[in-house]
Formats: C-alpha cells, structure tokens, sequence
C-alpha cells in the first residue's frame, strides 16, 4: 500500500525539517535565512538549507531565474560562482570575500521574494521529496512521520 499523507501532514513535514534546518517554522524568514557553515559545504541557504557544494542551491537560484524573480538578472550573473563552489573555501565566520559577502546579501535579498520560496519549494519537492516519498514506498512505510524521517535523510544524505 502506497504512503499517504493529507496537505496539512506535508505542511507538518516541511515544519519539522524547516526547524531542523534553519530554528524556524516555514515563513519569509526561513526562505532568506543563509549562512556559511563550518562544515565545509560552503553557503548554506533557505527553509530547508539548501548547500553551495552540494549543487542543491545552484538548482534553486536556477529554478529562480527560469521563473523571472525579481533578483533573476542579479543572481545569473553569479552562476558561474555557484558552478564553482568558492563559497565553500570561504572561513565560516569570516571575513568573507567581497564576491561571497554580495552573494549572501542577494540571497537574503531574494529570499523575501515568493517566487523565491517557490523556486525553493520545487526544488526540494523534485530533487528530495518525492524521492523520500519512492523510497517510502519501497521499504513499505505507511504513516506521514516515517515520510518526514526519510525525507529529512535524502537531505542530508542525497536522495
């Protein structure tokens, strides 16, 4: 039997890793929150902490500019920045590059933007929760909690 979960269920999954990742419920603010970590995966941004290094911020600050954001111009021309993945050789609690330091002013920037939120929404829909939902599927778990733990894995460990 395939897992089912009711919207208000993926609201509660997206809550619980929202304060896993950033200390906060999803709002406006957990969508701008961006730091660099000292973990070594470079910027380390929004509702979910999407990564730098990990290319799922990379995919985000895409799917922003496909959907015309209003910081779209700004953030393409630091494409090759993501690509790069300078970020991560940057130290955690600084000084930053002036490059890097721009970047995350952008970010936080954007990230009042709803089509921000939405860039990210998507994202992490494709890339993380719909393969925690198959994987779900596959090890037979049934209850909308399991789909949270397994969903909060594909983050941090790739889908």
């Amino acid at each position: 039997m395939p897992i089912t979960y009711t919207p208000a269920q993926r609201h509660a999954i997206n809550s619980i890793i929202s304060v896993f990742e950033t200390g906060r419920v999803p709002n406006p603010a957990a969508y701008a929150t961006c730091t660099i970590l000292p973990d070594g995966a470079g910027i380390s941004y929004g509702m979910h902490q999407s990564t730098d290094r990990a290319g799922s911020l990379d995919n985000i600050v895409k799917r922003y500019i496909e959907l015309g954001g209003k910081h779209a111009v700004s953030l393409q021309a630091y494409l090759p920045y993501f690509a790069s993945n300078k970020s991560a050789t940057e130290p955690p609690k600084g000084p930053w590059s002036a490059e890097t330091q721009a970047v995350v002013n952008l970010l936080k920037t954007a990230g009042a933007d709803p089509i921000m939120h939405r860039a990210q929404e998507e994202v992490f829909d494709r890339d993380y929760f719909q393969p925690a939902v198959n994987h779900a599927n596959q090890i037979g778990l049934t209850k909308a909690l399991s789909l949270a733990v397994v969903y909060d894995t594909c983050i941090h460990s790739g889908p």
